[in-house]
């Protein structure tokens, strides 16, 4: 059964993905489309409320429909590890903490126990054992902005991995034979 034949049964439009939704039978037919801002923005409201809340997750699993309840935390799951990507990008690392005891309580919830404890430990460490002075300092060091613009920090140990990787390739010997 397809899934406008599915939700055409279940008398609900909350399934149909937007296409759908708009009238539109076929992708290409998106390609004429032209959205007016107040459309993107309302668009988006809906995207929030229908599918971006683990309120209206929770919802959808207590109907039954687990498939659409699990896919809702994924993109509850992938928009947090957007957040987290974006707290990188401008060296916060207030909000890198924030995102970490959302993380935490999800690794719980998983089984993820080793994860969870990682970030626990982070937080704790963070905030009831080092000094001020030293939060400050490990701030700044959390995070190496290698092209010097705005917005394009990243963490220092993946730029610790790309020295390493250049070290390698130029300290490795010739090859043995040319081609």
């Amino acid at each position: 059964m397809s899934l406008l034949a599915y939700n055409e049964k279940k008398k609900n439009t909350n399934g149909l993905c937007y296409r759908e939704l708009k009238g539109f039978k076929l992708y290409s037919e998106l390609l004429k489309w032209q959205l007016s801002f107040s459309e993107v923005e309302q668009l988006v409201k809906h995207i929030v409320k229908e599918f971006a809340m683990p309120g209206a997750a929770t919802e959808a699993q207590c109907r039954g429909d687990d498939w659409k309840a699990h896919s809702m935390y994924f993109i509850c799951n992938s928009l947090l590890f957007l957040v987290f990507e974006n707290y990188i990008s401008r060296a916060d690392a207030g909000g890198v903490l924030r995102v970490l005891k959302c993380w935490a309580y999800s690794f719980i919830g998983a089984g993820m126990w080793n994860y969870a404890c990682e970030c626990l430990e982070v937080l704790v460490v963070w905030k009831y054992e080092l000094p001020e002075e030293l939060c400050r300092a490990l701030e700044q060091a959390w995070f190496m902005n290698r092209w010097g613009k705005p917005g394009q920090f990243i963490p220092m140990d993946l730029y610790l991995e790309h020295m390493n990787f250049w070290v390698k390739v130029h300290s490795l010997p010739p090859p043995l034979y040319q081609d």
